[in-house]
């Protein structure tokens, strides 16, 4: 399936759609986060550090 001339270009085109506004292209064709996507960074790593440590209390996180 991945075979399929185009699709994995598709894909990543679909996926980087799906950002607009946390992600951007530098002139140097390069892709950047944005301000936005920045401050959404630090707030998806401070939810899966709060997220992870109350499941791990609870007893429900256990690594494997």
């Amino acid at each position: 399936m991945l075979n399929e001339p185009g699709l994995l270009e598709r894909k990543i085109n679909y996926r980087l759609r799906q950002l607009k506004g946390l992600v951007e292209k530098t002139d140097e064709k390069k892709y950047v986060l944005t301000p936005l996507g920045e401050s959404n960074k630090s707030f998806q790593l401070y939810e899966r550090t709060a997220s992870t440590s109350l499941m791990s209390k609870s007893g429900v996180y256990s690594k494997k």
